[in-house]
């Protein structure tokens, strides 16, 4: 899991067939098509429980993140959580600009948020005690 968050800006791990999953999906898709970021921004990870090599996949998640629960998703190395965790960052307005700044775009970011702002690495995310964790080897 680590090897896949650390190479991609962002990272969608959800079972096959999850409703949270595609609803992931979807919210991010809309931000970086507001934002026109590239397609290759967003990975998604598929797991199958029945699979050995998913299964090892969510036990190194576990490790990370301290949840078994799914969808998790990372963006720039950072654990945002689940799906509700998710849309309170882009309700926020945290989301687009992580996913801007994580693509060289930090010029558009300030000009159209005008500097003041917060970052995804603040542990105090109202959302969930864990959020915004850097992630580190297991």
């Amino acid at each position: 899991a680590l090897n896949y968050i650390q190479k991609h800006s962002v990272v969608i791990f959800s079972v096959t067939g999850s409703a949270e999953g595609r609803k992931c999906e979807r919210l991010l898709q809309q931000v970086r098509h507001r934002h026109k970021l590239p397609a290759k921004l967003i990975i998604k990870i598929k797991l199958d429980p029945e699979l050995k090599s998913s299964r090892q996949l969510m036990s190194d998640l576990f490790k990370i993140t301290g949840t078994v629960n799914l969808p998790q998703v990372f963006v720039n190395e950072t654990w945002v959580g689940g799906y509700y965790q998710l849309k309170a960052t882009k309700d926020s307005g945290q989301l687009a600009m992580e996913l801007i700044k994580g693509n060289g775009f930090e010029e558009a970011m300030e000009a159209h948020l005008g500097g003041d702002h917060v970052h995804l690495d603040d542990a105090s995310h109202p959302t969930h005690p864990m959020f915004g964790r850097k992630i580190e080897r297991v």
